[in-house]
């Protein structure tokens, strides 16, 4: 987890069957992105779409020189979304009820304190959420994303300052210990990483090289963990194979 893109959508609906008048409250959650070349079809296609749905749509920034003209290949684009609805929204709703008197103008909230500024608060919500998950897992763990960077402050540093990359985040060292739990008790635990060849960029631009850089120091500090607790079980397996 490195960047977080992501909308939310609430409506009312129909209830179910269409008999009543009442209507129930709808979330869909999802990364959705509406700038230029993010249109897709299930297919994913790199050329045979750039005559027809994708020919003024085509977007492709992970290699120089690329163009339609040159015949592609554009980016296929997935992402992920999904629908909530029930008594989580409920909850929601009568939470967001019990406020009143919320000043109208975004000039008279600012100066009763009601709005913050930019990086003066921090959202660990979806950290939580992962750790949670994390620590329920029982068999599996699967996560797929775009970077794999965090835990910074455990990273083998002698060359670099953690503090200014920012990827202080527990998640790949919850994932570690987790593993390395396993390993102690010896019980059967697989986690899968899936993660491109690099991330969306020129491979050998400057951003895209200091984040395959931090992934590198982030899976150093987690095969770092799991090397000491296999050593500590006696056990000879090679980390290629964990």
């Amino acid at each position: 987890m490195f960047t977080h893109h992501q909308k939310t959508i609430i409506v009312d609906s129909e209830i179910l069957g269409g008999r009543s008048q009442k209507r129930r409250i709808v979330s869909f959650v999802g990364g959705i992105d509406l700038y230029d070349g993010r249109y897709d079809t299930l297919d994913h296609p790199f050329f045979c779409t750039l005559d027809t749905v994708h020919h003024d749509d085509f977007y492709q920034p992970n290699f120089l020189g690329s163009s339609i003209r040159k015949g592609g290949p554009r980016e296929p684009w997935h992402d992920i979304h999904c629908r909530l609805e029930g008594q989580l929204l409920g909850m929601s709703y009568i939470i967001l009820s019990k406020v009143s008197g919320f000043p109208e103008k975004p000039v008279a909230a600012a100066a009763v304190g009601l709005v913050n500024g930019k990086d003066n608060i921090i959202d660990r919500s979806i950290q939580d959420a992962y750790i949670h998950a994390i620590r329920r897992a029982n068999n599996f763990i699967y996560i797929k994303n775009q970077y794999f960077v965090g835990s910074s402050y455990n990273w083998k540093s002698d060359d670099i300052k953690v503090e200014d990359i920012g990827a202080l985040h527990l998640i790949p060292k919850e994932i570690s210990l987790k593993i390395v739990s396993k390993i102690e008790a010896g019980e059967r635990f697989t986690v899968y990483i899936v993660i491109p060849m690099w991330p969306e960029g020129i491979p050998v631009s400057g951003s895209v090289q200091a984040i395959l850089d931090w992934q590198k120091r982030t899976m150093e500090m987690m095969y770092t963990d799991i090397a000491q607790a296999l050593s500590a079980k006696g056990l000879t397996a090679n980390l290629r194979d964990t």
